[in-house]
């Protein structure tokens, strides 16, 4: 009998520890551990330090090369580093980055330039506001703005120039023109000329829908709006101002003109832009919602533009609409649709091309 408790307590002992390892085994984790991320690096640049590998480190995490002197096996291609990460509570892992280097002959990017404006008087130009550079590598880039040609005690039109440098040095340079002006164009100023067209064009008496039509005849072709490849596009209120005045102007003319029209009129509107990047230009249009208040919204595109080679109504297209144009034209209409509402379906503006 004796033999026999022995033997169970030693059973018992075994089947304890076992469980005890096992569930050491599968016990999980409550460490964080950060995902290096993989970086495209230029040859002959200065190689990155192990934080580049990072966008962000926990609380107290810190890192550091596996091996210090990894450097010396690199190789053109891709190069696999061993990275130690050190928690907060002093605890150390390996992990994998890959580090890919290539010969880097492609210039940076500069995103965000535009034309600026300023007023006789001014003390400063936010000239890097919104501005930025993006490469095709990793590592330092340097942007710079020249602007030693601008006068901000004459009216004129002064060039600014954007350079960018990547580690290596190649170099991208963009000109853009700070427009000085002597006088504010008010809101007031601008309605005060469209305050009569409005009665001239007998707008108020029609449905929003009738509205977006008339203004696009008259903006796109009875104003003979002659386009010029450029405006200012720095300030809406000003472009629509000097586009009645002047009569000539390019896409944001048209769409700023049409702007100062929804506007007086209380035409709920939104600006679109093409998206940069996929042409060497850009573009302005609007969406607006035709719905009477307090119905759901019912929105729609327009775009007033004098094409030269189209010839078309573009006052109010749906979302399929504008996709066909933009498959005769690439890219024409492309812009960020998770920053707008979907148009209605309904064809309110037939176009045979566009079916």
């Amino acid at each position: 009998m004796k033999l026999q408790v022995i033997r169970f307590a030693s059973l018992v002992l075994v089947l304890l520890s076992a469980l005890f390892l096992l569930s050491s085994c599968i016990a999980p984790t409550t460490e964080v551990l950060p995902q290096p991320k993989p970086l495209i690096w230029s040859i002959g640049a200065s190689l990155p330090q192990a934080e580049d590998f990072f966008d962000a480190l926990p609380d107290g995490g810190t890192v550091t090369f596996a091996d210090p002197e990894f450097y010396k096996t690199v190789r053109s291609g891709e190069n696999q580093i061993q990275i130690l990460y050190t928690s907060k509570e002093k605890k150390e892992y390996t992990l994998e980055a890959s580090l890919m280097m290539i010969e880097d002959s492609e210039p940076p990017k500069i995103v965000g330039v535009r034309d600026l404006m300023a007023y006789v008087g001014d003390v400063a130009v936010a000239y890097y506001t919104g501005v930025s550079v993006t490469d095709n590598c990793g590592g330092n880039l340097t942007l710079r703005a020249d602007y030693s040609a601008a006068d901000l005690t004459q009216e004129g039109e002064y060039p600014i120039r954007y350079y960018a440098y990547d580690h290596v040095g190649n170099q991208t340079v963009i000109e853009i023109l700070l427009h000085v002006y002597e006088e504010e164009i008010t809101l007031e100023m601008l309605y005060a000329k469209i305050d009569p067209l409005i009665l001239e064009l007998g707008l108020g008496t029609l449905a929003k829908a009738d509205q977006a039509r008339r203004i696009f005849q008259f903006v796109h072709t009875d104003a003979r709006i002659v386009y010029t490849d450029t405006s200012d596009k720095t300030d809406w209120i000003r472009e629509a101002y000097f586009c009645l005045q002047n009569r000539k102007g390019d896409c944001f003319s048209y769409f700023a003109l049409s702007k100062a029209f929804f506007e007086r009129l209380g035409i709920e509107n939104l600006t679109v832009q093409r998206l940069p990047g996929y042409t060497d230009d850009t573009h302005y249009w609007s969406m607006i919602n035709i719905a009477d208040a307090g119905a759901p919204p019912v929105w729609y595109h327009y775009d007033a533009t004098r094409l030269r080679d189209v010839s078309y109504s573009g006052a109010l297209l749906t979302d399929a609409q504008i996709d066909a144009f933009s498959q005769q034209r690439a890219y024409f209409y492309y812009y960020d649709r998770s920053a707008y509402p979907a148009t209605a379906t309904e064809i309110l503006t037939p176009r045979p091309d566009l079916e």
